[in-house]
């Protein structure tokens, strides 16, 4: 684990919104956030995706209910 700078921690504090900071060496940007926040990011994620893939299901068990009555 990477520890804060004096600098980085002043500006989580300071901000409610993640902060964007810059590798220099590489021009990479990175985004600190807590990790809590995190974590809530991941779970809303992981139902969004869940709820895609059902989607999809219930689209193909659909297209195939169509495809049967068709025939």
């Amino acid at each position: 684990m990477i520890e804060l700078t004096e600098n980085q921690r002043q500006e989580l504090k300071g901000n409610s919104e993640p902060v964007r900071v810059l590798d220099p060496g590489t021009g990479t940007e990175y985004i600190l956030m807590r990790a809590d926040v995190y974590t809530r990011f991941q779970q809303l994620l992981e139902q969004t995706e869940d709820e895609t893939e059902q989607e999809a299901w219930a689209d193909a068990v659909e297209e195939a209910r169509s495809e049967m009555t068709n025939e």
